[in-house]
């Protein structure tokens, strides 16, 4: 949200109009400014259970298999996994692995690698790169199969979790995404290389 807006906003908040209800709703109140959130009434909606959850899938015409599938890919939100069913996603993740295998042996380069990116949706793109930078928080951490763990390495790449989402708000910091994608990528690179 621009300052401008908020600052709009902020004003309408302050002094609406007769009979006026505003209802603001966001997946991340952190970013609303804290002058509008302390006029608010703030409610938390939580998502329903993975058994509820399931089941809707399940209503909406979704396979077991499948919906346990897209459940597990959208964090337990039963609404994005039947939107990520729609289009494929499961496809689009498994295609994106094959490419970023490549890339780290060398045989696709970065620009490529984010070619493929760009031709999703950037929250998906988001979404993409977030789950393999966590996979390898995971592997490094030495949860996986009981390896080896490597701390430094777990912790770089959990220090390029939390700078990568920012930097990925294109949206918001009017960056150029393919630069975006190309710095995070290459960070993901030399970290795995220089770990292993």
């Amino acid at each position: 949200m621009s300052i401008a807006g908020a600052n709009s906003l902020l004003k309408t908040i302050e002094e609406p109009a007769a009979h006026v209800l505003i209802l603001l709703v966001t997946h991340h109140s952190g970013k609303i400014p804290v002058t509008i959130r302390s006029r608010c009434q703030q409610w938390s909606i939580n998502f329903p259970t993975q058994e509820e959850a399931f089941d809707w899938l399940n209503h909406q015409g979704m396979q077991n298999d499948e919906a346990r599938q897209y459940l597990e890919l959208a964090n337990g939100d039963p609404v994005l996994a039947l939107k990520l069913q729609s289009i494929s996603f499961v496809d689009l993740v498994s295609n994106f692995k094959q490419q970023f295998a490549q890339y780290l042996r060398n045989q696709v380069d970065v620009t490529n690698l984010v070619q493929l990116l760009k031709s999703t949706d950037i929250a998906l793109t988001r979404r993409l790169i977030s789950m393999v930078i966590k996979a390898y928080c995971f592997q490094f951490s030495g949860l996986q199969d009981g390896r080896q763990n490597n701390k430094a390495a777990a912790q770089a790449m959990t220090g390029l979790l939390t700078q990568t989402e920012p930097q990925l708000m294109v949206e918001d910091n009017n960056l150029d995404l393919q630069l975006q994608l190309e710095d995070v990528l290459i960070s993901v690179k030399q970290i795995i290389t220089s770990h292993r």
